[in-house]
């Protein structure tokens, strides 16, 4: 008996021109587990397959609910070119917005995901970084949270491990 695909999930796709377009989108099944750093599949309202990648630039945003949760993805175009691509909104605050994806390394028989996280400033003003322990993360968010007080002290109490939503989330709280 063949394996049955997992049933289109709906949701919307932001274009280039700002127009708001509703759609389906065809996963693996479960949002988390699907990649759509770069590329996604669309289904449009007469049944049609259409796949965007984020090399295109034709989408700046994307957005689909599953099981009741809202999954929001913004196009970012940073640096290297290599991390171009669509971010999960994983933190939307009053003041910061924290965007991330998952990025898999390898080294001989294990493998692993790690997160590279955007946060926006209220400016709109963003850094990209990788709290690793050998990466300069803490410096980068300093740079970018100069203005505000209350998270420079924040940025001080990161444990390692660090867990980067929650500290957006603090930092969000007036």
């Amino acid at each position: 008996m063949a394996a049955k695909a997992a049933d289109p999930i709906p949701g919307y796709i932001v274009l280039v021109n700002n127009d708001t377009v509703k759609c389906k989108f065809k996963t693996g099944g479960f949002i988390l587990a699907s990649n759509f750093f770069n590329k996604l599949t669309v289904i449009n309202d007469q049944g049609e397959e259409q796949v965007y990648h984020a090399s295109d630039k034709k989408l700046v945003a994307f957005g689909l609910t599953q099981n009741g949760r809202k999954y929001d993805y913004l196009y970012m175009d940073v640096k290297p070119k290599t991390d171009n691509g669509f971010y999960l909104r994983i933190v939307k605050g009053g003041k910061y917005q924290l965007y991330s994806h998952q990025v898999a390394s390898s080294s001989g028989m294990f493998s692993s995901l790690s997160p590279i996280y955007v946060l926006y400033n209220p400016s709109g003003e963003f850094v990209k970084f990788e709290p690793c322990v050998l990466c300069p993360w803490k410096k980068h968010l300093r740079e970018l949270l100069k203005d505000d007080q209350k998270a420079l002290d924040e940025i001080n109490n990161i444990p390692f491990p660090p867990n980067i939503p929650k500290f957006v989330v603090e930092i969000n709280k007036e």
